[in-house]
């Protein structure tokens, strides 16, 4: 009786390990990237559904900052990271600088020193909460690294990666336009390109083929361990302000006035009233892409899910 309980749990871990490693093995492959947000989980959830293959990997937000600059997964990026167990994409969990406990701060410079101030206590933080999450990877999306501390913060990385590397955890590390150090050729990373114009300045668009050779001149991906994120939608720029704008809700819009504009492949038009719309569809996508494809960039990434057009999740899909 002893024999047949042993032999019987010899097959179940078997099996166990048999699901486990096909499941490892399901993960998709391809080149592209996609951000999904706790604030809006179900269409981001929806979009990644739909594209299903063509994401070789996706990212969860996220870790945030409490008003003592500790991190902590809220409850909406729990259930994020719950709900999207299912999909084949490699599931990396995003940190933010972002403060929202407390004294609310996006961005906080203040985070990032006191993450430079006590580099280990917040790299056991976060190995411990991606652990937690049962996730392939942990991406950090910090933003607003004062250019003296730049070299510090490749310091920050350079550890915590070795640190990951021993719990079997994959990173990468999104990193702004503006970041001038150059980059290490062993660590992944992301760069942002896009938000060329924005709620910071006047109407444009988010990227032009200019700001692109810029990006490939200060971030050459010699090691091939570079991803270029572009942005899908666009904004409407009035006197009062502006508005981000999804896929969606820009296909909804008239947009048979639009013209592309030749140093961005973006469209845009103007309203009656004076106020600007500048976007990206489909086509200004593929020339963005094409673009950088001949300057030997492959691997892409994509802000956000979430408020998709089905014709842009098309091409995304096909490709």
């Amino acid at each position: 009786m002893k024999k047949l309980f042993v032999a019987t749990l010899i097959i179940i871990m078997l099996l166990g390990f048999y699901l486990y490693s096909q499941n490892k093995a399901t993960k998709s492959t391809a080149s592209s990237s996609m951000w999904l947000v706790d604030w809006q989980p179900e269409a981001g959830l929806q979009d990644a559904q739909k594209l299903g293959d063509a994401l070789g990997s996706v990212s969860l937000f996220g870790i945030y900052y409490n008003k003592e600059h500790t991190s902590f997964l809220p409850a909406s990026s729990k259930k994020l990271i719950m709900d999207s167990k299912h999909l084949h994409a490699k599931r990396y969990l995003t940190v933010v600088n972002d403060q929202i406990q407390g004294k609310k701060k996006l961005k906080s410079i203040a985070v990032i020193n006191s993450i430079l101030d006590n580099p280990k206590k917040h790299q056991q933080q976060l190995i411990h909460l991606t652990k937690q999450a049962q996730v392939d990877g942990l991406e950090l999306d910090y933003e607003n690294i004062p250019a003296d501390k730049e070299a510090q913060y490749l310091q920050f990385i350079k550890d915590l990666q070795q640190q990951l590397d021993d719990e079997e955890i994959a990173l990468r590390v999104v990193i702004e336009p503006t970041f001038k150090a150059p980059l290490p050729a062993n660590t992944q990373f992301i760069i942002m390109a896009y938000n060329l114009h924005g709620p910071h300045n006047d109407a444009g668009p988010k990227a032009n083929f200019e700001f692109l050779d810029t990006l490939a001149k200060r971030f050459p991906n010699d090691a091939k361990n570079i991803t270029i994120a572009f942005s899908l939608g666009g904004f409407l720029f009035t006197q009062d302000g502006v508005k981000s704008l999804t896929d969606k809700e820009i296909a909804a819009l008239d947009t048979s006035k639009a013209k592309r504009d030749s140093a961005s492949a973006a469209m845009s038009f103007t309203n009656e009233d004076g106020s600007e719309v500048w976007y990206s569809d489909t086509e200004t996508l593929k020339q963005w892409r094409d673009y950088m494809q001949k300057k030997n960039y492959t691997y892409f990434a994509y802000w956000r899910a979430g408020g998709i057009a089905e014709k842009t999740l098309t091409m995304l899909k096909d490709d």
